[in-house]
């Protein structure tokens, strides 16, 4: 009887070795290089195994980047001949001479580390700010460029605070001592003309302007709406500035300029300084969403 369950828990060993290695075609799930020790020690189970009971693997996003760039090795892979491989873009700035070797590259492209790269499964770049989704590796910036929870910077372009929508609201107050203004797309709403600037919230959207006031302009002030790339990655805005009961001065379907576009010209509605009274709410902003 001892020999007959022998027997049996030695082929429930050898079936179990058997179907182990029935799984090793799984796709790879890449670990950030960020993960901390506890975290990672804490969800390895998690990470080794999905719903399907299918077991994954793990590897380090380093491995994975592009030794001349350092940034994501994405198809189509090339090689020398001596077996280094380079990005594409790297492949075409080197004039296709190995960094490593000097050799010629390849034309040939490497197409079993592009399989391997096709594969690879990586959490969002933005998972530290609650996104749970896993993309696929060659398609996360495109992913991350789309994804809600990106973190948001911070609009004076020599601030390189990111964070949150929330956490930039309390920043703003804080550390640039602005004051905040919720405000409703396409409700006009009227501000005094003696501030600096003003943080303009629309929570429904989750979008943060800029409502600037150039008071250093001698003969008169300059008012405009600008933003930045990250508040602005979902949609475009335009907003009219006037000044209440004097209609030359109007400013009418302008669009929010990017503070990190350096290419842009910022539109501004100028005010003389014989009409800028400072204890009056005369400047009638308006801001909404192009359609």
């Amino acid at each position: 009887m001892e020999k007959y369950t022998r027997s049996k828990r030695g082929q429930a060993a050898a079936t179990k070795c058997s179907g182990s290695k029935s799984k090793s075609k799984s796709k790879l799930k890449v670990e950030h290089a960020s993960t901390a020790p506890s975290e990672a020690a804490g969800s390895q189970k998690s990470r080794n195994s999905n719903d399907t009971g299918v077991d994954t693997g793990s590897i380090a996003l380093r491995v994975l980047e592009c030794i001349v760039c350092f940034g994501p090795l994405l198809p189509p892979i090339y090689q020398c001949q001596n077996g280094h491989v380079a990005c594409h873009p790297c492949y075409e700035k080197l004039r296709h001479i190995c960094h490593t070797c000097e050799s010629l590259l390849s034309y040939a492209r490497n197409l079993a580390l592009e399989n391997v790269m096709e594969s690879v499964m990586i959490s969002c770049p933005h998972a530290s700010f609650g996104c749970e989704e896993t993309v696929a590796y060659i398609k996360q910036q495109e992913h991350a460029e789309k994804c809600t929870f990106a973190p948001f910077s911070c609009l004076f372009p020599d601030c390189n605070y990111a964070a949150s929508f929330k956490e930039l609201i309390i920043h703003a107050t804080i550390k640039h001592h602005l004051l905040t203004r919720s405000f409703v797309d396409g409700s006009p709403f009227y501000e005094f003309l003696d501030f600096q600037s003003i943080f303009l919230i629309h929570h429904e959207t989750n979008t943060c302007f800029l409502l600037r006031n150039s008071g250093e302009i001698a003969s008169g002030r300059a008012f405009s709406v600008v933003s930045n790339r990250s508040c602005l990655r979902r949609t475009n805005w335009l907003y009219d500035l006037s000044l209440v009961d004097v209609l030359e001065f109007r400013l009418c379907d302008a669009p929010v300029e990017q503070l990190d576009n350096q290419s842009s010209s910022e539109t501004i509605l100028f005010v003389p300084q014989k009409y800028c009274t400072p204890l009056v709410d005369n400047l009638r902003i308006c801001i909404r969403k192009i359609s």
